[in-house]
């Protein structure tokens, strides 16, 4: 099951390291604030070759963060982690570039050319 939130980054922990029975791990875990009414502060955790996706965030960056929550039992407790395995920086001036040049802006784009170049003439179009 996957989930979706928004927020800014308020503490970026240090990254941890360990070998378990199927080798070398890596993890990093971090701490966002949501925008929602009601702000939350979630703990996310990421791993091994998706830590790069935290390069270049700071403490303040706005996110979006693409996750999922696993829980498991032990010793009659359980404990549940929430992974994250998408993170768009939205913060960034190439992040907003790229979304502010979405096919809706070109096709407008597109739209208003073709009636310029309509309106040489004075012939009305109806």
């Amino acid at each position: 099951m996957s989930f979706e939130t928004k927020g800014k980054i308020v503490k970026l922990l240090e990254t941890q390291t360990g070998t378990s029975k199927n080798g070398e791990w890596k993890k990093q875990d971090f701490v966002v604030e949501t925008t929602e009414t009601y702000p939350k502060k979630i703990c996310f955790s990421i791993w091994n070759d998706k830590l790069s996706q935290l390069d270049g965030v700071e403490v303040g960056d706005e996110v979006r963060i693409m996750f999922s929550v696993a829980s498991r039992e032990y010793n009659n407790k359980w404990y549940s982690d929430i992974t994250a395995y998408q993170i768009d920086n939205t913060s960034k001036k190439d992040y907003e570039t790229s979304k502010t040049e979405s096919v809706p802006l070109q096709q407008e784009k597109l739209n208003l050319d073709i009636l310029a170049s309509s309106n040489d003439s004075d012939d009305l179009p109806f």
